[in-house]
């Protein structure tokens, strides 16, 4: 008998550490290459890209040697541990969004005190919203489908078993008249759906997010969803509901807006409307007078 419902558990345990862990470690690592200046640097991530030239099943002995000797067979950790802390792929994919970044952002966050962890994880990980949600989708759906190493691994005691082992076993298990097909389908099904869920709500909020752009103003919204930039019409605006404001005035501190401020009037911008106030719905629009 192979109990489905606790190796879909395990596949939802096993692949949500690992993508927990993925992200978190490879944007720390890909934000060190993309910023930081160490001796060696740029030798150690070409030595680490150059491990996607290694096929992944040339790894598979050595790692479970030494899962073995670290006596985590037959364990959700020995399954989870090769890949929870990052690989080549994911660290070179947040470093080339990385690059990508104004430096300028970062460093006016530096001139008003921030720390690099602060920066890194109040300004650079919100900009990288798009890139996170696609490593988290790959990660997860790459985890989920694994088989190999989940056999090898944890395939002998059924408390370890992930549901990609529990589908091998369970089509194993009538050799001589054949496999239950009604009940593999059945079985392969729900495990399709965790991974179709996952690609469809993306896709569904990437869907949406794109109509509302195209029905509403043709402006270019920035990263932070707060400011509206026009350069046909040499328009800047600053637009957010009263929560949304407020939020943002308490992250960043109203110093900002009024340094902010005060450098556009500097350069030659000019505030034409100013709505709103603390609580309610804000919007400040410059415009810059033509030359």
């Amino acid at each position: 008998k192979v109990d489905f419902v606790r190796s879909l558990i395990n596949s939802a345990i096993v692949a949500t550490v690992v993508m927990v862990g993925q992200v978190l470690f490879c944007s720390m690592a890909a934000y060190a290459f993309a910023r930081l200046r160490f001796p060696g640097r740029d030798r150690i991530f070409l030595l680490l890209v150059a491990g996607l030239l290694i096929p992944g099943v040339f790894l598979t002995l050595p790692n479970f040697i030494l899962i073995k000797d670290l006596k985590l067979q037959n364990t959700l950790a020995g399954i989870a541990l090769p890949t929870i802390l990052m690989t080549p792929f994911a660290v070179f994919f947040m470093r080339q969004f990385f690059l990508a970044i104004n430096r300028e952002i970062e460093e006016a966050a530096f001139i008003d005190g921030a720390s690099r962890y602060r920066v890194f994880a109040r300004i650079v990980v919100p900009m990288s919203a798009a890139p996170i949600a696609t490593l988290v989708l790959l990660t997860f759906i790459t985890q989920w489908n694994e088989y190999l190493w989940s056999q090898l691994v944890g395939g002998a005691k059924p408390e370890s078993r992930v549901l990609t082992v529990a589908l091998g076993v369970f089509r194993s298990q009538t050799p001589q008249t054949g496999p239950d097909w009604a009940g593999l389908m059945a079985a392969s099904i729900v495990g399709a759906i965790r991974s179709f869920s996952c690609s469809s709500s993306r896709a569904g909020r990437s869907s949406a997010r794109s109509a509302s752009r195209a029905s509403s103003r043709p402006i270019v919204r920035t990263r932070w969803e707060y400011c509206w930039f026009n350069v046909e019409r040499q328009m800047v605006v600053f637009m957010a509901t009263g929560d949304g404001w407020n939020h943002l005035a308490d992250r960043l501190g109203p110093k900002w807006f009024e340094a902010v401020f005060r450098q556009l009037g500097e350069d030659g911008w000019e505030l034409v409307t100013q709505k709103g106030g603390w609580n309610s719905d804000v919007e400040y629009v410059f415009k810059r007078p033509a030359l």
